[in-house]
C-alpha cells in the first residue's frame, strides 16, 4: 500500500520490484480462503490489489454478497468497501461501508490490547472515515463517522501509532474531499474547506456567517480553547 500511495503521489518506485510484490500478493491470495482466520489479510490484500487494478471484481462481489458477516474486523470490511469503490461498484461499496460503521460502533467495548491487528474503535473509525472519503463512495456515512471518531478520540488520554496514522490519513482525505465545497462566507463566495481561528472578542463583535451553497450537507466543526 505504501508503494502504491508513493507511486500515485509521483514518487519513483522500482517497477520490477513493485510488480513482483503485487504478483506475490496475488499468488498468496489465491490460496487464502479461510475468512474466519484470515479475513483481515484477505480484505487488505484485495484492497491493495484493487488500487493497482489487479483485484478480481468477482471475488470482491462474492465476499461482499455471500461472506461479509465472516469478516470480524471493521477495517477489513472497510477495505472491501474501498476496493469495490475503486472498481466503480458504489452500490455494494456503500452497503459494506455502512456495515463496517455498524460493526465499529458495536465494538467499542473491545480493548485494542487483545486484538492481533492492533486495532481499536478509534483506529477503525478513523480508517473507515479515511477510506470512505478517499473513494467518495459513501458520502452519506461521513457525518456519522466524524461524530463517532470525535467521540472516541475524546474518550482517550493517549493514542497508539495505529490510531495516529489513520487519524492523519482521515484528516487529509476529508480535506481533499472538501475541495468541491461551495460556501458563502460573510456574503462572499468561497470554494473548498474553510477554517478560521477567532478570539472570543472577535466572535462577539463581528459574528461569522457561513452559508452552504452546495447541494450536499456540510459538517461544521467548532473547537473552543
Amino acid at each position: 500500500e505504501f508503494r502504491s500511495r508513493a507511486r500515485e503521489a509521483g514518487y519513483d518506485v522500482p517497477v520490477q520490484g513493485f510488480a513482483s510484490a503485487l504478483d506475490n500478493l496475488q499468488n498468496k491470495l489465491a490460496y487464502t480462503t479461510d475468512v474466519a482466520e484470515r479475513g483481515t489479510e484477505i480484505a487488505y490484500s484485495l484492497y491493495v490489489l484493487a488500487r493497482n487494478r489487479r483485484a478480481s471484481i468477482g471475488d470482491l462481489r462474492y465476499y461482499a454478497d455471500a461472506r461479509l458477516d465472516e469478516f470480524t474486523s471493521p477495517l477489513a470490511r472497510a477495505h472491501l468497501a474501498a476496493a469495490l469503490a475503486l472498481y466503480g461498484d458504489n452500490v455494494r461499496s456503500e452497503a459494506v461501508f455502512y456495515s463496517a460503521v455498524s460493526q465499529a460502533q458495536t465494538d467499542t467495548a473491545r480493548n485494542s490490547l487483545y486484538r492481533s491487528d492492533y486495532g481499536s474503535p478509534l483506529r477503525d473509525g478513523a480508517a473507515i472515515l479515511a477510506l470512505a472519503a478517499e473513494t467518495d463512495a459513501a458520502s452519506g456515512v461521513i457525518p456519522e463517522l466524524l461524530r463517532f471518531v470525535s467521540s472516541e478520540r475524546d474518550r482517550k488520554d493517549y493514542t497508539s501509532t495505529q490510531e495516529e496514522a489513520w487519524l492523519v490519513l482521515a484528516a487529509r482525505a476529508i480535506a481533499d474531499a472538501g475541495k468541491d465545497l461551495k460556501l458563502e462566507v460573510d456574503g462572499a463566495g468561497y470554494e473548498g474547506n474553510f477554517a478560521r481561528r477567532m478570539t472570543g472578542d472577535e466572535v462577539m463583535s463581528t459574528p461569522l456567517t457561513i452559508t452552504n451553497r452546495g447541494s450536499e450537507p456540510v459538517e461544521a466543526v467548532i473547537t473552543t480553547v
